[in-house]
């Protein structure tokens, strides 16, 4: 099957969604599942190699189709929330994109990214980085390549480059950054469609020898990466990403500090209580209770002063259902009453 026949059948879910609907089943449901998960933290990749492809609507529909697992495109949940983009997610494989149609967004740990029709990008595992979805039309091709993939025969047969430094410095574990690789066209190459549309194919099919066929179009389509595309190897810290994953923890809690609870933050982002607790306390000094209690006491302190509302209906804003409770805690750690910090300061 040619890339413009993926995509023709893509853009068919589009025109008649309900139909497309109809065509889920129980396969479908188990997917669905997955693709909610795809909003989450870290996605995981069974076997050494799979794939995705991602059509998307300028108005933020999306259309995904995953390594034959279901012959029938999908119309994945993000779609259904209208959201800009999808959540800053990472996955524990290597990831190579093709934009075959259209422009391509990510932030991939601080950084925007924007890829035009033809390009390439390879993203190291553990790499924290999300998709925009609304603004953007396009057709993108994903291929998920697990470490267990780059044997000595793999590597011994990509070129020395920097890509094949990417891969060797990917798969050593002991390591205290990411990458992520660029690469621009640089010649008029057409067998690229061909390569990648055999890929899917393989990966559809699956016919006996298929991991054989498979490792060899990928070994030739990485040395056309080297000697038809221009790299732009790029480095991410951890530090960069603890950084990046406490605004957007802060931003969460922020946003949520009136009910927000440990099990809800582990239901978002996916760590354990400890991880919380350190990553809050190495960039503000203080512990997950004091970070939410510091919030709810500057929100306090800011409805005290902006509004007139009755101080018990401000205690149950904040998240403090015992007026009582809400009174000592303001006192404690602001040395004065919630009604006199009122009188003093307006």
């Amino acid at each position: 099957m040619t890339l413009d026949e993926r995509l023709n059948r893509a853009e068919e879910a589009f025109l008649d969604r309900e139909k497309a609907l109809k065509r889920m089943s129980k396969l479908y449901k188990t997917y669905y599942k997955k693709m909610d998960e795809y909003s989450s933290n870290t996605l995981k990749l069974e076997g050494d190699i799979s794939y995705l492809t991602w059509c998307c609507h300028d108005n933020g529909e999306l259309v995904i189709n995953n390594d034959g697992f279901l012959r029938t495109p999908i119309l994945d949940v993000m779609s259904e929330e209208n959201r800009e983009t999808t959540n800053m997610h990472n996955h524990d494989f290597i990831e190579i994109g093709y934009i075959y149609k259209g422009t391509f967004k990510q932030q991939i740990v601080d950084k925007i990214y924007e890829f035009k029709q033809g390009e390439f990008f390879l993203i190291d595992y553990n790499t924290i980085h999300n998709d925009y979805l609304i603004g953007y039309d396009n057709f993108v091709v994903f291929f998920r390549l697990s470490s267990s993939l780059f044997d000595s025969v793999f590597l011994n047969n990509i070129d020395e480059s920097n890509l094949k430094k990417f891969l060797i410095t990917t798969l050593n574990g002991n390591k205290n950054f990411n990458q992520f690789v660029k690469f621009t066209l640089r010649d008029n190459i057409t067998i690229i469609n061909d390569i990648v549309a055999k890929l899917l194919d393989e990966l559809d099919v699956k016919a006996t020898g298929w991991n054989y066929i498979v490792k060899g179009l990928l070994i030739r389509l990485l040395n056309i990466l080297i000697y038809s595309y221009k790299d732009q190897l790029s480095t991410f810290s951890k530090n960069q990403f603890n950084k990046l994953l406490f605004q957007q923890i802060s931003q969460y809690i922020s946003e949520n500090y009136s009910t927000i609870t440990l099990n809800e933050l582990i239901n978002k982002f996916h760590y354990n209580v400890d991880y919380y607790n350190r990553l809050i306390k190495r960039n503000c000094g203080l512990t997950y209770t004091q970070y939410v209690r510091k919030i709810r006491l500057e929100k306090a302190k800011e409805l005290l002063v902006e509004t007139k509302l009755p101080i018990e209906q401000i205690s149950l804003l904040i998240g403090y259902e015992n007026k009582g409770y809400f009174y000592s805690i303001f006192k404690k750690y602001e040395g004065i009453t919630p009604k006199n910090y009122r009188t003093n300061r307006c």
